[in-house]
């Protein structure tokens, strides 16, 4: 009788290790997914406020740090490469003024 157990809370304890591994993988992929989301995100702020930036400034585009004091991005993006979720955000500004967010690189 005492077998029959073992072997019943042996199944138990193996399925219960096997829903805890799934679980975490599906939790792990729901934090990728939510943070390239925010990433994503991000890049479209930037690049509307670009364009309010550039509208009440002449046609010029500015730098993050300079999005951030003139209130169209918030300070968490007041840096030169600002860091968000594990994103790291780069701008270039191009002689004419025209600012395009570079690129992301995850670290």
């Amino acid at each position: 009788m005492s077998r029959y157990l073992l072997m019943a809370a042996l199944f138990f304890g193996c399925g219960a290790a096997l829903a805890c591994q799934s679980y975490n993988a599906g939790y792990n992929a729901a934090l990728t997914r939510g943070r390239e989301a925010t990433a994503i995100s991000t890049l479209h702020q930037i690049a509307r406020d670009q364009h309010a930036y550039s509208t009440s400034n002449r046609g010029e585009y500015g730098t993050f740090q300079q999005l951030v004091h003139a209130d169209f991005l918030e300070s968490a993006l007041e840096s030169d490469k600002p860091k968000v979720n594990d994103y790291v955000f780069t701008m270039r500004l191009t002689p004419k003024g025209r600012g395009y967010a570079e690129g992301l690189v995850q670290h």
